[in-house]
């Protein structure tokens, strides 16, 4: 047993308020739940599908006042994938954005369970790490410090060792085992009874359930839509839910959207009788068997075993869903798919060789490409996803409250836009990609999670432009993101295909790539360099510069540019004042047109296209999303100048944040002074259909032979901007504006969401970590920041990377307010590493100069 293992002492079970506010899932309060609430009141929403996803979203729209009907083309509720789901709740997960959706949703299945016994057995639930697995131990080590930010105060995630698992499951053999992570109060539910239960509180709000209701067609009218059935008059609405979970995308496709998700089979068995297990006074805790792919758990006197298969069968065939009239089906059971599982199994809980297997159940259920749920709004106005669940019942009471925010308040309660908004794979995806990626997702559903790791699946079943072929030519070893845009991670002209395979590598310490980011590093601060930059762009357009700059001042915290070629930074925010979208911003003509340029995240593209779009109503502005039209190449170093102005001399004049367009080898090219490195910078933006012409004329030209032009990619890109303190989306957290240190870009009157008389409860820092050589690149987010002698937490991290100047370790994260900045360490993959905080920034921002 690792030496820092100790057993907590075991929880009480009783609940108990959460210490940190991280995890808040606030209702609106006060005035702004007053006048949601009256919002809501004259609103009519129809929910299609009738599962746990249908009636949860049904039941708090219900219970704000919004008049809903919910449509089940079948005769009961559940009988699509909920009725045989295998019903496992949760408080843990790998990433924060699921970690916040299974706490709230376990704590709010709790509060039914207290009032209406809805079947949840709440056992705990032991994640085992065997020995010499090092990867599953430091993954495990990392889930359980994120932990600390989420948990309920009481209910903690709990180190045990292997005698701790045999003494709180006596049918496993520890022989193999190390040591585990303990979750308490995890367990499962009786998924019908849930549903059942929700539905009848959606009634006693006033929702309307109504059955064998087959929706045949849905039009888009002036007043919202129109749903035509099978049996029965149309109905009017203005507001409408996709939760038809299995037959998603036959209601999206009446609408002429797409959800690029697959209905799969899974299969989990339930063995006979097991004389030992009849014999234990208590229930047995969920084991998460990850060596063996497989979820264990008790049912009655025997034990439900759920495997991730290798080769799950995908039924592509079925792109619109099963057939109409399956209800309450299942597929034929294919166990030989996953025997090697079960035998993992028999040898993990040696009673069951002894037992036969009672039923094996091969049900269809919903996947994307990254088994996460599609909830938000869509490019129709009033038209909502709520689907694709591939854990519905641990997750559906949590992401319903979350939908219910984006519809009646203008906000979800935390931002998780990049997990599960519906757009994140936007028009790039291709059936085959989807498929691919839900193969490989399924099948590694138990596989650690490196935190640099690019997963190649499906990628070579996307198009590639030529400015990509040209980059992978001068060695770009490429990463993907949520917005569909492979961009280089780094170069290396001599990496293998299991190199550019795994991307960013399968590695929590050590990185392989750190001496290469190190050495482009070193070029750019020594002479200038050239990288791809992958940002969104957006056009807006209105009849008048007025116009559109009205609209820009009333959404964003800065005021926008007036004069062409001069380029701003805003934030924009929620109702509440969370921050929850950045761009720059450009006036592009020199004329009274109406037109400015914004650029932004690229993995939130789809996302802020649709909040851009749901601001602009009415508003005469119209907001397009041109992120595949225009390319933008990065030129950074001191000799960038020189460089650039080499190549024009139009360039030679042009002043820190603005824009120029010249033309460059005959090829027509905004000339922005601006770099995210904080050195030295330009950045060229030009058509995509120029983009590779003009990449190749810099790179063969006289002046970068003679200024010695360089490569880098995002990781240098991230060394550079650490140290200047720029932020990355992700540093921003949803927080308010008052908190994320954004002040300087704050300079109108009058935002959406200003409210100054908001006390902030933390404030933006940069950490200084004192983490030793091999782990200074292995500061992930969601690290606790802790008080060293009483290990409370007092913060926690959102992003890291080595300086490129000192060669340190800095991490951006968020300090409570009123907290020591004395004594603090940060805790990861089980190390413990002094924090200094960093006064401003850790190095002068210099691209101004010059």
């Amino acid at each position: 047993t690792h030496a820092h293992l100790r057993k907590k002492k075991q929880s009480s079970g009783a609940r108990a308020a959460r210490s940190i506010d991280k995890t808040s899932f606030p209702f609106p309060e006060g005035g702004r739940e007053r006048e949601s609430m009256a919002a809501a009141a004259g609103r009519t929403c129809v929910v299609v599908g009738g599962g746990i996803a249908g009636a949860t979203i049904s039941r708090d729209l219900a219970r704000r006042g919004v008049k809903v009907i919910l449509l089940e083309k079948g005769p009961q509720l559940c009988s699509g994938a909920t009725w045989h789901a295998a019903g496992l709740v949760t408080r843990f997960a790998g990433s924060p954005k699921l970690k916040k959706v299974h706490v709230r949703a376990l704590e709010l299945m709790e509060e039914l369970h207290d009032e209406y016994n809805v079947g949840l057995h709440l056992t705990g639930s032991l994640r085992l790490i065997e020995k010499g697995d090092e990867d599953r131990y430091m993954e495990a080590q990392h889930h359980y410090e994120m932990a600390k930010l989420y948990d309920i105060k009481g209910l903690e995630t709990e180190w045990v060792s292997a005698s701790d698992v045999a003494k709180m499951h006596p049918l496993v053999d520890t022989k193999d085992i190390d040591c585990a992570l303990y979750t308490p109060r995890d367990g499962d539910v009786d998924p019908t009874s849930l549903t059942t239960t929700i539905a009848n509180l959606g009634k006693s709000y006033g929702a309307q359930y109504r059955l064998n209701s087959t929706v045949t067609d849905i039009e888009k009218t002036d007043g919202g839509f129109r749903v035509s059935l099978e049996n029965g008059d149309p109905l009017e609405c203005d507001l409408l839910v996709n939760a038809a979970g299995l037959w998603s995308n036959l209601v999206a496709s009446m609408l002429k959207q797409n959800v690029p998700a697959y209905v799969i089979e899974h299969q989990y068995v339930i063995t006979d009788e097991i004389p030992e297990l009849k014999q234990l006074k208590n229930r047995v805790p969920v084991l998460r068997d990850l060596a063996g792919s497989s979820y264990i758990r008790q049912e009655t006197t025997g034990l439900l075993i759920g495997p991730y298969e290798p080769e799950t069968h995908v039924h592509t065939e079925w792109k619109h869903g099963p057939p109409l009239k399956w209800d309450f089906q299942l597929f034929d059971e294919s166990i030989g798919r996953i025997e090697d599982c079960l035998a993992h199994a028999m040898e993990l809980l040696p009673c069951m060789e002894k037992t036969g297997i009672q039923n094996v159940t091969n049900g269809p259920t919903i996947w994307t490409g990254d088994s996460l749920a599609r909830v938000g709004g869509t490019p129709i106005p009033g038209y909502y996803e709520f689907n694709s669940l591939t854990y519905g019942i641990a997750q559906s009471l949590a992401l319903s409250e979350y939908l219910t925010g984006i519809m009646l308040d203008g906000e979800q309660p935390f931002d998780a836009a990049n997990d599960f908004f519906p757009g994140r794979y936007g028009t790039w995806t291709n059936d085959e990609y989807v498929v691919e990626k839900i193969k490989d997702t399924y099948a590694r559903n138990n596989s650690p999670s490196f935190p640099y790791e690019s997963r190649s699946a499906g990628r070579d079943l996307l198009p590639k432009n030529g400015l990509y072929n040209s980059l992978e030519k001068s060695g770009a070893v490429f990463g993907m993101g949520n917005g569909g845009v492979e961009s280089p991670l780094y170069f290396n002209t001599k990496a293998s295909e299991e190199e550019k395979n795994s991307a960013g590598g399968l590695q929590f310490k050590g990185h392989q790539w750190a001496p290469i980011v190190q050495e482009e590093v070193s070029k750019v601060m020594d002479g200038v360099g050239i990288s791809y930059a992958a940002f969104s762009k957006f056009r807006l357009k209105s009849d008048s510069d007025k116009i559109t700059r009205e609209f820009l001042n009333k959404i964003g915290t800065n005021k926008a540019p007036i004069k062409f070629g001069t380029v701003k930074l805003t934030y924009c925010t929620t109702p509440s004042g969370k921050v929850a979208s950045e761009f720059s911003m450009c006036k592009n003509h020199d004329v009274d047109d109406g037109e400015y340029y914004l650029v932004g995240s690229r993995d939130y593209a789809s996302f802020d296209e649709w909040w851009l779009q749901t601001q602009a109503e009415g508003s005469g502005v119209s907001v397009t999303n041109i992120s595949d039209d225009v390319e933008i190449l990065h030129i950074a170093g001191p000799e960038s100048k020189k460089l650039l102005t080499s190549l024009s001399d139009d360039i030679t004049d042009l002043g820190f944040l603005k824009m120029k367009s010249v033309d460059l080898f005959g090829i027509p090219t905004n000339v922005f002074r601006v770099s995210f490195t904080g050195i030295m910078g330009y950045e060229l933006h030009v058509k995509a259909s120029h983009a590779k012409q003009l990449y190749e004329n810099i790179l063969t030209s006289e002046a970068s032979q003679e200024h010695n032009l360089s490569h880098f990619g995002s990781f240098a890109l991230n060394s550079f901007r650490i140290e200047v303190g720029f932020k990355f989306r992700a540093d921003l957290d949803y927080v308010h504006y008052s908190e994320a240190g954004i002040e300087f870009f704050t300079k109108n009157k009058e935002f959406l969401g200003k409210n100054d008389e908001v006390s902030p409860t933390k404030t933006s820092k940069i950490f200084e970590v004192g983490a030793e050589e091999e782990y200074k690149w292995s500061i992930p987010s969601d690290c606790p920041v802790m008080v060293k002698d009483s290990e409370e937490v007092v913060g926690y991290t959102t992003s890291a990377a080595v300086g490129a100047r000192s060669g340190k370790t800095y991490a951006m994260g968020f300090l409570n307010k009123g907290a020591s900045s004395d004594n603090l360490i940060v805790s990861a993959y089980g190390k413990l590493w002094p924090v200094t905080l960093v006064d401003g920034a850790p190095a002068p921002v210099t691209g101004r100069d010059g």
